[in-house]
């Protein structure tokens, strides 16, 4: 519109819009285009006919934007098919995950660096499902697959008979194998809320993840690394399942160390964005460490208060 049209066309243009809305907007019988013109000078109808000025321009596209990304998601688009088809409200109903879920996954295990940029963003870049949520749902389902995979063989189980088995009070009439199942159901439970209330406040006091971050970030950081290590934690829950018992009683170390390679590989290659390697090292390592230890102890708390729940008393006693 500006000074490249000319008045002439500007005229022209001013014309025909008005000439356009008269139907609609002239008051009197007596009133024609050049007449409302005049009339409605400053005038509503008469603004929507002239040029918009770039500034007014650009203003009125910013809203537009602003009123589309409100009303759509910040990922709208990418995965228009499987949102059109329902798949992802599916998935989400059903195992509270979607896309952007199981997209967080995949990062968590190859890319952390993005998943953990991704926690300095209060919406999570818009990408990205937040960490916290995805340790509940794994680690409700390592839980059921747990107790429907334990059976004879598996370290768990031969713990827990052991146990019972030196038990010297009255099982009032229960087999062991029965009060083995009520143990191992106990603790899958009261191991999970154990877990929870020892990695949530230990979540907001850790600081190894650089100066200035914020205690909402650090707890976004710190379950980012439980993730990798709880999804490897399922597939050993189930590969336990299919090793013979004599494996199985050496296996447990070996898992051990590959869950502590879990922590520290992912706040190592998390952090690289921000820090050098050197920074990243120590950082990786006392993370490891810390987070299967407050792991371990979850579960020496777990099995405590499971047998204390069934036998009414601890194990041994």
């Amino acid at each position: 519109w500006g000074p490249a049209m000319g008045y002439g066309s500007f005229a022209k243009l001013e014309w025909d819009c008005l000439g356009a809305m008269w139907p609609a907007a002239r008051r009197r019988s007596s009133d024609t285009p050049k007449r409302l013109a005049a009339r409605l000078r400053d005038d509503r109808i008469f603004s929507a006919c002239r040029a918009p000025s770039p500034a007014a321009s650009l203003e009125a596209l910013q809203g537009t934007k602003m009123a589309e990304s409100e009303t759509k998601p910040a990922d709208y688009g990418e995965d228009d098919l499987t949102r059109a088809s329902g798949w992802d409200a599916l998935l989400d109903d059903v195992f509270g995950l979607n896309v952007r879920g199981f997209r967080t996954l995949w990062a968590s295990l190859f890319n952390p660096a993005k998943v953990f940029e991704a926690a300095h963003d209060p919406n999570w870049l818009g990408r990205y499902t937040p960490a916290i949520r995805l340790v509940f749902v794994i680690f409700a389902l390592t839980g059921s697959v747990q107790f429907l995979l334990a059976g004879e063989g598996t370290p768990m189980w031969q713990t827990v008979v052991d146990s019972v088995s030196a038990f010297e009070g009255d099982l009032y009439g229960r087999e062991v194998d029965a009060v083995v199942r009520e143990i191992l159901l106990a603790y899958f439970v009261l191991y999970a809320i154990a877990f929870f209330v020892l990695h949530i406040p230990m979540s907001l006091i850790v600081s190894a993840w650089g100066k200035g971050v914020p205690v909402a970030v650090r707890s976004r950081l710190y379950f980012s690394t439980l993730v990798p290590a709880t999804l490897i934690g399922l597939g050993l829950v189930i590969a336990q399942n299919a090793l013979t018992p004599e494996i199985n009683q050496t296996s447990s170390q070996i898992f051990m160390v590959l869950i502590i390679l879990a922590y520290t590989g992912t706040v190592f290659r998390g952090l690289a964005p921000r820090m050098p390697a050197g920074a990243r090292v120590w950082r990786a390592a006392v993370m490891g460490l810390l987070m299967i230890a407050v792991t371990a102890l979850a579960e020496f708390i777990g099995l405590i208060a499971a047998h204390i729940y069934v036998l009414g008393t601890p194990p041994g006693g």
